[in-house]
């Protein structure tokens, strides 16, 4: 599966410009698409901050996040 990440929209760029992102500097000022599969390879494996912020939009959010964190007992 495969998400689109507009440079800009009516709320701003989902790549914000103030953090850590090497997605967003090897696409600087550009519409994306791009797999989940990339954009975990990017959060794990390049800590980019704004890829793991647009995952965790798409899973529902940070308190989804949080309740399946808990439900394994972690």
């Amino acid at each position: 599966s495969s998400l689109s990440i507009p440079s800009t929209s009516r709320g701003g760029s989902q790549l914000k410009p103030d953090t850590y992102s090497p997605l967003r500097d090897e696409f600087p000022d550009q519409d994306i698409t791009i797999s989940l599969g990339e954009l975990l390879k990017y959060t794990i494996s390049k800590s980019d901050n704004n890829t793991c912020d647009i995952l965790i939009e798409y899973v529902g959010g940070i308190d989804q996040v949080n309740e399946y964190v808990k439900s394994l007992g972690i």
